[in-house]
């Protein structure tokens, strides 16, 4: 019975390695593609909020 537990933690820890790598190969070719900014695609900036919107002090 150990040796199948050691033997499951062993192919995960394999298959995570493995995702692991994946991942860092994806960020490093997407890095690439945006001119090396850091920011995410699809994130924008927010505008700062109008004076108009801005309850009046009571």
């Amino acid at each position: 019975m150990n040796a199948s537990i050691l033997t499951e933690v062993q192919q995960t820890q394999e298959y995570f390695y493995k995702m692991l790598k994946t991942f860092a190969t994806a960020l490093k070719q997407h890095k690439s593609l945006v001119g090396g900014k850091t920011t995410a695609a699809g994130s924008h900036s927010v505008k700062p909020i109008e004076k108009s919107f801005i309850a009046p002090d009571m």
